[in-house]
């Protein structure tokens, strides 16, 4: 009865901690605690609950593990080249673009020849720095 108790706390204590880290593997392991916890009350002994602990502690781990491969964030990544900005603001060689709602600090091979309202295409985009044409 007393592995029953341990292993219920254990669980318990993984769920909450799995609240501050949001990973779902502590979710996981919290969970077959609670059903070895469970299983300790019809069997005798530590080995059997231990030993399902494990199992599905570490089945569930290899699921969300190959759950999270299908779950790619390429839908984050952006091609900004070959898109137009309107130039807003004119600063010797830097200037703002507007650029998908919000406004860009963008420099150009010839800026010179830039003015304000002028739209331009992206060719080069690198530390938050638009180069445009």
């Amino acid at each position: 009865m007393m592995i029953f108790y341990l292993y219920l706390v254990v669980g318990i204590t993984l769920i909450i901690l799995e609240m501050v880290t949001t990973t779902f593997y502590l979710l996981i392991i919290g969970l077959s605690f609670i059903i070895g916890s469970l299983s300790a009350l019809f069997t005798v002994g530590w080995i059997i609950p231990t030993i399902l602990i494990g199992l599905l502690s570490i089945l569930g781990c290899i699921m969300l593990k190959s759950k999270s491969k299908y779950k790619q964030r390429g839908g984050l990544v952006v091609n900004h080249i070959g898109q137009t900005v309107e130039v807003v603001e004119l600063e010797g060689t830097r200037f703002r673009v507007l650029y998908s709602g919000s406004y860009w600090d963008a420099v150009a091979k010839n800026p010179h020849a830039i003015k304000k309202g002028d739209i331009l295409t992206i060719t080069k985009f690198s530390n938050h720095l638009l180069e445009v044409e």
